[in-house]
């Protein structure tokens, strides 16, 4: 039960880090992901 309670609080600390670097609106600069097929997307 305890490693289930940490495992949940690191999630909750790392989405909760991940919202906060952004607004609703703001812009972010152009990026490139590569997906498990190899394929590349721009986004």
């Amino acid at each position: 039960m305890k490693k289930i309670t940490l495992i949940l609080l690191c999630v909750g600390f790392a989405v909760n880090a991940q919202v906060n670097n952004y607004n609703v609106g703001d812009v972010v600069d152009d990026f490139t992901v590569t997906d498990i097929d190899g394929v590349e997307h721009n986004l």
